[in-house]
């Protein structure tokens, strides 16, 4: 495989692309190709642009590092894995979504395998009993944050 046209960043770096500013921070999941090789470190990125500020956490568990985010930005959404199992779970996302300090977020991660099939409006109605609004993309759907 060749990559084009990209830039390395590992956690606690930061680079300057023309579209803005990109930070990586730190992720805890397994990390390897289909072939079984390794994949390199799992992290999560935080991007300031000229469009909005939002924090994408990678497939990742609850982890303390998510706090060092919000000292680098004030964000204006994140996505967070919300299917558990793999990753972090609902109640941990919504405790992610203090931590980096917002109350818009987009769920991924979630409804891919059965094991990780989640109950949209209980998750929904979580989300907002915290305050927050979650949103579960359907595949190929689009929405407006």
């Amino acid at each position: 495989m060749r990559l084009e046209n990209a830039h390395p960043i590992n956690p606690g770096g930061q680079f300057t692309f023309d579209f803005g500013t990109v930070k990586s921070f730190a992720a805890q999941h397994s990390s390897s190709l289909p072939d079984g090789t390794y994949g390199g470190v799992a992290c999560g990125f935080a991007f300031q642009t000229p469009d909005g500020v939002f924090y994408y956490s990678g497939d990742t568990a609850l982890s303390m590092d998510m706090q060092l985010v919000r000292e680098w930005a004030t964000l204006d959404f994140a996505v967070f894995p919300v299917g558990d199992g793999l990753t972090m779970g609902m109640m941990d996302a919504i405790k992610a979504a203090r931590w980096v300090g917002v109350n818009k977020v987009v769920g991924v991660h979630y409804d891919t395998f059965d094991f990780i099939k989640i109950d949209h409006r209980a998750a929904v109605k979580s989300f907002a009993e915290a305050g927050m609004r979650l949103e579960l993309l359907e595949i190929g759907g689009v929405i407006e944050i």
